[in-house]
């Protein structure tokens, strides 16, 4: 959901400035927004978290262990827990971030006008109208003007105790070594959005690894995929496509150009000194 909040005031002359103009009103506005959260869907029913903490109990000591096996008796400590980690604490609740910001006309005016533009990743199990109604109660300022720019459809949470869900998970383990596959909501916006319309269960996962060194490049500076990030995900969706079709005729073709591909990508590597350690061909 894309939010602008914008203010209009009167102008006035930068030797004369008034008490407050459109810019400072809009700015304390985005500053009330940055410091209160939405509220919490931790653990809710619906939600994956307590299957994803289930699975990776196991990677922890006592007492932690404990509670992540059992979650409904340790909600509150473990959402405290959690909160402190904004990366975890997104996937938990409604986020907003200011991305963009006009005001002022020139160097010795006041601004007679502001906008700025909230993102605002839904959680899915939150009305999006409440959302709207929680960012006017937060900005608390009849001069600030909140509208609706635009919102992509709300996506379902899909179910994970599916036999397709179970063959992504059968492929990522026989691929990746030491790898525990949990269920998560995914905060990013992706064109997978328009399968929901035709099938119930959307599961949108990229077989790419990444480190906290890597998120701050996602859509930024130096965006990038490794050679041999990029040769294992090609050979996911060669492993994939060739499970569910059984090598059928329909499946053929297409594990024929992403084996042509897989080669083609691992000779280029070895020529730029790449190695590459090379997971199985399950089939």
């Amino acid at each position: 959901m894309n939010v602008n909040i914008s203010v209009a005031t009167a102008g006035d002359h930068s030797s004369v400035p008034t008490k407050e103009n459109a810019i400072t009103i809009l700015s304390k506005a985005l500053v009330n927004i940055d410091s209160n959260k939405f509220a919490s869907f931790f653990a809710h029913p619906g939600t994956p978290d307590v299957e994803t903490l289930k699975r990776v109990a196991y990677l922890f000591p006592h007492p932690y262990s404990e509670m992540m096996e059992n979650v409904a008796l340790h909600r509150n400590t473990l959402e405290n827990m959690i909160k402190h980690n904004e990366m975890i604490d997104a996937l938990t609740r409604t986020t907003a971030a200011g991305t963009l910001f006009k005001g002022g006309l020139k160097y010795n005016v006041v601004p007679n006008y502001a906008e700025a533009n909230l993102n605002l990743r839904v959680h899915p199990l939150q009305d999006p109208e409440e959302v709207l109604k929680y960012v006017d109660q937060i900005i608390n300022d009849q001069r600030v003007k909140v509208d609706l720019n635009n919102m992509a459809p709300r996506s379902p949470i899909s179910d994970y105790d599916t036999d397709a869900f179970r063959i992504i998970e059968w492929i990522i383990l026989k691929m990746f070594n030491n790898t525990v596959v949990v269920p998560a909501i995914l905060a990013a916006g992706t064109d997978s959005k328009h399968f929901s319309r035709i099938v119930d269960n959307v599961y949108r996962f990229s077989p790419l690894k990444m480190n906290m060194d890597d998120i701050p490049r996602v859509h930024g500076v130096n965006e990038r995929t490794s050679v041999a990030d990029f040769y294992n995900c090609v050979l996911f969706y060669y492993n994939m496509i060739g499970k569910i079709s059984g090598f059928k005729e329909e499946g053929k073709t297409f594990l024929k150009v992403a084996d042509k591909s897989v080669k083609i990508i691992s000779k280029e590597a070895d020529k730029k000194g790449k190695k590459i350690i090379k997971p199985k061909i399950i089939f």
